[in-house]
């Protein structure tokens, strides 16, 4: 699981799921990705497309936004 903010986020992504799937001997590597503001979500987004991952299955983005959701009264 990383923050969208990190300023590793795309060499940990390129390499480092991969290392602790080998280590464990684990099929898939599950990459969790959490943003908290549309900058850090477009940074996430253009990580994900260099990096030809952006449909991949085993990418999940966790959107912990504040400004794109209605209250819980309101909704």
């Amino acid at each position: 699981m990383k923050l969208g903010k990190n300023t590793q986020l795309e060499r940990n992504l390129e390499k480092q799921a991969e290392v602790y799937q080998k280590a464990s001997d684990a099929k898939n590597a599950i990459k969790a990705i959490i943003f908290f503001t549309h900058e850090e979500q477009k940074r996430v987004l253009s990580i994900l497309r260099k990096l030809k991952l952006q449909d991949h299955p085993d990418v999940v983005l966790i959107d912990a936004r504040l400004d794109n959701k209605p209250s819980g009264s309101r909704a």
